[in-house]
This record gives structure tokens, sequence and C-alpha cells, in this order.
């Protein structure tokens, strides 16, 4: 006889791996909304076959479960969050659409979390990533290493947007660049290097430090030696190079 829904629910927290699994596989059969936040909290559990069960429980409860899982993105163990952010997925557009509402009304305290479960989504997140970017100095490296994640169809876009006649976007996004190991993003910073606009130099130069990349000292070099320039905030040209290349060779 399958036990009623508030013995499954003690069961959650029996000593026994095996019972816990089965109060979990047993709950989501249940398809009952209240299990929700139980399943949720089954995600703290060590053993991973628990995990995944929760995890596909909570799926099968459809979108009562979303907002329980968003609500975890705010818990203060990390381990938890993490499970979270891989439950969510699978939900597709229902959680991306209620993760995005999430953001916009913060209802979430820590949106660097929120900003990077959204990214999780791939190629749809696109456009609020980049939103993201242009308009927080506060979540902008969560943003970029979120967009760096969704990879091609994201460095295509910052590409674009590099070329802006604005410099405030061209600038965000020449320095995102830096976060993409790519050869076009890399020859678009060496590329601005040569621009007439003083300030998009001086984030080429810092962007090539953040990149790493070896190729870009000779470049640098002779900035230290020949670019007696300054930016609009009074920082030597020279002085911003030796310190990209000190980085490049730190990492190197």
């Amino acid at each position: 006889m399958q036990p009623d829904f508030d013995t499954l629910i003690q069961n959650l927290n029996d000593p026994s791996h095996e019972v816990r699994l089965e109060a979990v596989i047993a709950l989501g059969k249940l398809n009952d909304p209240r299990a929700a936040p139980y399943l949720v909290d089954a995600l703290r559990n060590w053993d991973e076959r628990v995990v995944k069960a929760a995890g596909e429980a909570l799926l099968q409860l459809g979108e009562p479960a979303i907002s329980q899982l968003i609500l975890a993105l705010d818990d203060s163990v990390a381990y938890l969050k993490k499970n979270a952010q891989k439950a969510l997925v699978p939900f597709g557009l229902p959680a991306f659409e209620q993760l995005v509402i999430a953001l916009s009304e913060g209802k979430i305290s820590r949106i660097d979390v929120m900003i990077e479960t959204i990214g999780l989504f791939g190629e749809i997140a696109l456009p609020i990533l980049i939103e993201t970017l242009l308009e927080s100095n506060e979540n902008w490296h969560s943003a970029t290493t979120a967009l760096s994640k969704i990879g091609e169809p994201a460095l295509i876009v910052l590409l674009k947007l590099t070329e802006s006649d604005n410099f405030s976007i061209a600038e965000k996004f020449l320095k995102a660049l830096s976060y993409f190991k790519d050869d076009r993003a890399f020859e678009r910073m060496l590329k601005a290097l040569g621009s007439e606009n003083i300030e998009l130099v001086a984030v080429a130069i810092d962007a090539l430090g953040m990149y790493g990349d070896e190729r870009a000292i000779p470049f640098l070099q002779q900035i230290v030696d020949t670019d007696k320039r300054t930016n609009q905030e009074g920082v030597n040209f020279s002085s911003l190079a030796e310190t990209s290349i000190t980085r490049i060779i730190e990492e190197w």
C-alpha cells in the first residue's frame, strides 16, 4: 500500500538513502502541488540519486514547482542553489519567463545567481543578458560570464555591437569580448587599438590584458614604448599597457 502524503514527507528525512529515494519518487507520482517545497528541499541531499529523482518529480509537478525552485536560488547553501538551477532548465520557457519576472521585480536578493540561471537557458537569454550588461555596472560581470557560456550565438551579437557608433555601447561590449577565448574576439580588440576614439583604445588595452593572450604583448609593448596619450581620466596609455602586459605574463 502506498504511504500517504504526510508519511512520505516524513520519509524525506529518514536516515536511509533508500527510504528517502523511494519517498521522492512516490511524491512525484502523487502529482500533488503541496509536495513542491519539500521536493525542492530534497535537492540539498548529497545522494545524487535522490537529487536526480527530486528534479524529475518537480518536473512532473509542472509550473507549481517553478516558483519554489526560484525561491531556492536565494538560499544560503550553494549546493542547493546549483541543484535548483539545474532543475529549472528542463521546464523551458515557463521557467525562463518566471525568472525574468522575478529578476525585474527584485524578488531574489542574489541578482548574480538570477542572471547566471537565466543564462543557462541559452540563446533565448541573449536579449535580457545584453540589456543587463548595458544598464548595470554592478551586474556586468555576471551578465558577461553568462554570455560567454552561451558561446557562439552570444559572440556573434557582441562582435556586431562593438562596431556601434555609440561609445558607451561599444565600450561595454568590447570589454565583454575578453571573456570569449576566440580569435575573432582577440582580433576585434586588436583592431580597437587603432580607433580614433581614445577612450575605446583605453578599453581595448585593458580588455587585452583581461583576455590574457601572449600574442597581444608586442602590440601592447609598442604602446608602452611610443604612445604618450592619456584618456579622459588622465590615465597614461603607456601605464595601462604595462599593466595589461603584466597581467598576461602572470596568467601565462
